[in-house]
């Protein structure tokens, strides 16, 4: 289970009865690196209306995971380098990718970019 603030860890410790060493915290996501933005923000069926469909969103570390990987063909070391994570981080954000991509291909879903810019909280 993960929560932000001390507060929300007594709050569940009382409410659940589970020790408070058993709550942990969340790890705030780190600020990622992205090279590029895309020139588009959705993908569809062609034929279909966008509101009949479902709707995959990849996020934009994702996207660039990639770009890195798959259209400039970096391995992932030297991907992960350039985004400024960890090499199994980037991994995953590629698996995660790859997975979203391949759901929104085969099943007919719209695939949506997450081009809204984060910002540190």
């Amino acid at each position: 289970m993960f929560v932000h603030t001390m507060a929300q860890i007594t709050d569940i410790a009382r409410a659940t009865g589970i020790r408070r060493s058993k709550i942990t915290m969340a790890r705030p996501k780190i600020c990622r690196r992205i090279g590029a933005r895309p020139g588009v923000t959705l993908f569809k069926p062609r034929g279909v209306p966008a509101c009949e469909l479902d709707i995959v969103i990849l996020e934009m570390d994702e996207l660039e995971a990639v770009r890195l990987a798959d259209l400039n063909g970096l391995y992932q070391e030297a991907a992960a380098e350039k985004m400024h994570v960890s090499r199994t981080t980037f991994g995953r954000m590629l698996g995660s990718a790859h997975h979203k991509i391949a759901d929104a291909l085969l099943h007919g879903k719209a695939l949506a970019f997450n081009t809204e810019k984060k910002t540190a909280s």
